[in-house]
């Protein structure tokens, strides 16, 4: 006993230790911010919307509208607002860059009628553009609201010789605008793959760019400006706290704001608001200028740049950032976490198997309250992502020593259950049995591979396995092996039914159709696309444990595997230069019939390296 709990206690600070290193990796990082904090905003009740901004929104009706001369009536405020020069040019307009700025000069002169102090445009004015068009903007800055405007950052890589520099460089508004709007700053998102979950209140390198948020706080003279112009000098992230989908801060269309037709309500928060003006649309998807986040719209729509510049502002205005757990704070609570769950696993793993997903449920909604309550982010990812379910599988592992070694065999999956039914660790015989063997091969993998960089050709690789085998199971066949780009599938009478041949000739046009489709969605990409040579052949097989006895390795074997493999090499030969070519052998037709197919007979064709002929045929595949 005293043996056991000196183990178990050393289990538990080896766990500790594994816990903390793991918590300060780059991969537990992104577990946190892509998906901890997903969970606790998945968890999260409704907030209120806090009130200090609105979205002036440059949505698809506000476009529509602009191109429309039907509506004279409605865009009576707006002709009479522009320039003679300019009303010809809204039936140019195609997107939000594209709209002349004397018009978000009108638009602020509405918003200033409106009672709103302050605007600010989440849009970039780094290119002049027509001189008239340019001088009603920037007069409209300087005589309505107090106005602050996007800089905006560049990545480019540089060579200087020898090697390659990432450069940032800033973009900032033409002088025109610069000059006459109150303020400028910048808004940099992160773009880390996933939903975007806060935002750089300060670029490294550009001491002097402001964060717009931040200004926004100036221009309504916030005496919060001034604690957060010192007290912030680094770039470290700052999250968001967000109030809800798209359209939950209050949303006024361009459209609307330019016929003079909003809410009766608006103009009674106007003067305690600021107007965030920019592309934004919370009815549609793909929106320009939107970003994933951890809430969607009804209709699927993701949050805009502008909505997120808003939720900032209001975050500053009203205290709702999001604090993250302080470091020491955090490497106490991951240690103690560790241990108690590693001994425990270690000491008694019944009670480790039964108690962890109780644990795991009440640490989660624990950390929940406290962001709900506090905006208190807790580490999660690592106490409950990945400490957790180590902690079961080990459980598992010391308590089920047969299931593991069971597990541990690679086997197909129809194979793996009838080999765990048999509880014994013998060694079981070869049966014979009728079968369709097909053989996958990617054409021209080599030069595929020359042109990417290994990691991405094997995450490559890996979604073309993927892609058979979900085809292949969802057929009734099985993957016995895979070899590079080479992928060997069966269908076994025993497993797939009398009708194998048909199966496998119906999951070889599936798989060539996917891979069709997989194109046509990365045509244009850096991605090449991907084409099949396939051979398959129907006959008595051998299936079984082949290979040394005191090693599992289960596989099909005989001449019809054989002729299945020269089968798609002959395909080489017959169609050079076609691609996905499809061959399969006498038997396979007969047995697979017409049921659909389209067959093209290739006559008898010699086998390299058998003595008898082979009666070929080209199955055809039609697009979907």
């Amino acid at each position: 006993m005293r043996r056991h709990l000196i183990l178990s206690a050393i289990w538990a600070v080896a766990v500790a230790i594994f816990a903390l290193l793991m918590s300060l990796t780059p991969i537990a990082e992104r577990l946190e911010n892509q998906y901890a904090l997903g969970l606790l905003y998945g968890l999260r009740p409704q907030v209120e919307r806090a009130p200090g901004a609105a979205v002036v929104a440059i949505d698809r009706k506000t476009l529509e509208w602009l191109r429309d001369d039907s509506d004279t009536e409605g865009k009576g405020p707006l002709l009479s607002c522009l320039p003679p020069g300019v009303k010809e040019k809204l039936a140019e307009v195609r997107g939000p860059g594209s709209i002349p700025r004397s018009v978000h000069g009108c638009a602020l002169a509405e918003l200033k009628r409106l009672g709103f102090k302050a605007a600010i445009f989440d849009i970039l004015f780094m290119v002049p553009g027509a001189k008239d068009d340019d001088e009603e903007f920037a007069r409209a800055l300087k005589s309505n609201l107090a106005t602050g405007i996007l800089v905006g950052f560049e990545r480019s890589m540089v060579r200087d010789g020898v090697s390659e520099v990432l450069v940032e460089r800033e973009l900032e508004p033409i002088d025109l605008f610069r000059t006459s709007a109150a303020t400028t700053g910048a808004f940099l998102l992160p773009r880390p793959g996933g939903p975007v979950y806060g935002y750089w209140p300060r670029v490294a390198g550009f001491p002097e760019t402001k964060s717009l948020p931040e200004e926004a706080l100036f221009l309504i003279g916030s005496p919060l400006y001034a604690a957060l112009s010192t007290s912030i000098a680094s770039p470290a992230l700052r999250y968001f706290w967000l109030y809800g989908p798209p359209g939950t801060i209050e949303t006024i269309s361009l459209r609307d704001l330019l016929r003079r037709d909003v809410d009766p309500s608006i103009p009674a928060l106007a003067p305690s608001s600021i107007a965030f003006i920019g592309a934004s649309d919370p009815s549609s998807t793909n929106y320009p200028d939107s970003f994933p986040t951890f809430i969607r719209g009804g209709s699927d729509a993701d949050l805009s740049g502008v909505e997120l510049a808003a939720t900032a502002f209001l975050n500053l205005l009203h205290g709702d950032t999001v604090r993250r757990l302080p470091l020491l704070e955090t490497t106490l609570l991951i240690l103690a976490f560790a241990a108690a769950v590693g001994f425990l696993a270690r000491f008694n793993p019944t009670y480790a198997i039964l108690s962890a997903i109780p644990i795991g449920l009440l640490y989660v909604a624990f950390a929940a309250w406290l962001f709900a309550r506090a905006h208190l982010f807790m580490p999660v990812a690592t106490p409950v992502f990945i400490l957790l379910p180590a902690a079961f599988v080990a459980a598992i592992f010391m308590r089920y020593r047969l299931a593991r070694s069971l597990i541990m065999r690679l086997a197909p999956a129809p194979v793996a259950r009838r080999r765990l039914g048999l509880m014994t660790e013998e060694r079981s015989k070869a049966v014979s049995d009728e079968a369709t063997v097909i053989f996958f091969d990617l054409i021209g993998s080599t030069k595929i591979a020359e042109k990417l960089a290994p990691l991405d050709f094997s995450v490559l690789l890996n979604s073309y396995h993927d892609t058979i085998t979900k085809v292949v199971e969802a057929h009734g066949g099985f993957i016995n092996a895979y070899s590079g780009d080479g992928v060997m599938a069966a269908f076994t009478r025993i497993d797939a039914g009398a009708d194998h041949a048909l199966r496998a000739c119906r999951s070889s046009i599936r798989v060539v159709r996917e891979m069709r489709r997989f194109n046509a969605a990365n045509a244009g990409k850096s991605i090449p696309p991907l084409h099949l040579r396939v051979g398959i052949n129907s006959g008595t097989v051998a299936e079984g444990e082949i290979g040394a006895a005191n090693r599992f390795n289960f596989s099909v074997v005989g001449d019809v595997v054989n002729l299945a493999s020269r089968l798609e090499q002959l395909g080489k030969v017959l169609f050079a230069g076609e691609n996905d070519i499809i061959l399969l052998g006498h038997r396979t037709r007969q047995l697979a019939g017409d049921n659909g197919l389209k067959f093209a007979d290739c006559g008898l064709q010699e086998i390299r390296g058998r003595d008898k002929a082979e009666q070929v045929h080209r199955l055809l595949v039609a697009d979907a």
